[in-house]
């Protein structure tokens, strides 16, 4: 995905089916490219009335979103969070697929520590609405 507006929806860089038997096939694709694809429509169509912003990072987005015009800000927190928690998801926190990153790679509870500490201090910041913390708990 592109850093700031117009957002894009990336294909994955693994396969669909890359995350069973923890998620099937059908669940990765309505993720991917259902509800990550709509919170990516929403947060352009919102930030299309708003050229001031269309060189925001989404983080940035995130991040300022109580300073921003009352209008937007739920859009901004609730498309804007969307967009974040999935790319999370998807190419974050299993870059290369579940099962590939934790069975194949021989990732390391290190790794999935890491990353949770990193997801627990967004969160007590409140930069983050939601996260997914199930795949980086199971990895090792």
């Amino acid at each position: 995905m592109n850093g700031h507006y117009k957002f894009v929806n990336t294909p994955l860089p693994y396969a669909f089916e890359a995350m069973e038997p923890y998620i099937d096939k059908k669940a990765m694709y309505l993720h991917h490219d259902k509800h990550l694809q709509t919170y990516i429509d929403n947060l352009n169509r919102t930030l299309s009335n708003h050229p001031e912003l269309q060189n925001w990072t989404l983080e940035q987005l995130i991040i300022n979103a109580p300073c921003l015009p009352k209008e937007i800000r739920s859009d901004i927190k609730n498309n804007g969070g969307g967009v974040f928690n999935h790319q999370f998801y998807f190419f974050q926190s299993c870059q290369s697929g579940f099962s590939a990153a934790c069975r194949d790679s021989g990732a390391s509870h290190g790794k999935c520590i890491w990353q949770l500490s990193v997801v627990s201090q967004s969160v007590q910041r409140g930069r983050i609405i939601r996260v997914w913390l199930r795949l980086c708990m199971a990895c090792g």
